[in-house]
């Protein structure tokens, strides 16, 4: 509720955010916060698995009231998120405007990146498409199983083997021609 100052970050040139000065928390517009964690963190090809957790265990050993706050553009309440899935980091986002952060978390969000939690959230997403991938094709397998067992013992004339393994070419015709003409 307070008048916000503008800041400049000077990243790649004029680069200006909204600071609180009083609690000095943070709001950047959408894509700003991605940018300047790209733009202040570069070059990390490792995860370090124990600073990653020392890092979390750091925010949650605060003591801190849950509190939603309201957008400083639309004043609708925000969504509280946590930042990279894993970070540690509970930002207030507003799907229009923006993200803020409290005190201190922008730089807990650039040690969590140094420390390779980026890569850690790119790898979990890769291994979550994976197994999504899998459960997909395991559903898929599944429902023709089913519905092929379903037309085998209905006597149903429209069962097609789906797999080499259910014979051959001329094999496979002469099942159908014979369920057709029954």
């Amino acid at each position: 509720r307070k008048p916000l100052d503008t800041i400049d970050l000077k990243i790649d040139g004029p680069f200006y955010i909204e600071r609180c000065g009083t609690c000095m928390g943070m709001f950047f517009d959408p894509g700003e916060l991605h940018h300047v964690l790209d733009k202040t963190v570069t070059n990390v090809y490792n995860i370090d698995y124990k600073l990653i957790t020392q890092l979390s265990e750091e925010l949650y050993r605060r003591e801190s009231v849950v509190q939603y706050i309201k957008c400083p553009v639309c004043g609708e309440l925000m969504n509280r998120i946590n930042f990279g899935a894993r970070s540690g980091v509970v930002v207030d986002s507003c799907k229009a405007h923006g993200m803020w952060l409290d005190g201190g978390e922008l730089k807990h969000l650039m040690e969590w990146r140094k420390a390779g939690g980026r890569l850690l959230q790119e790898k979990r997403l890769v291994e979550k498409q994976k197994a999504d991938e899998k459960k997909k094709k395991e559903n898929k397998r599944k429902r023709r199983k089913h519905t092929a067992e379903a037309n085998r013992s209905s006597g149903g004339a429209y069962y097609f083997p789906t797999t080499a393994s259910d014979g051959n070419l001329l094999n496979v015709l002469s099942d159908v021609m014979g369920k057709i003409f029954r």
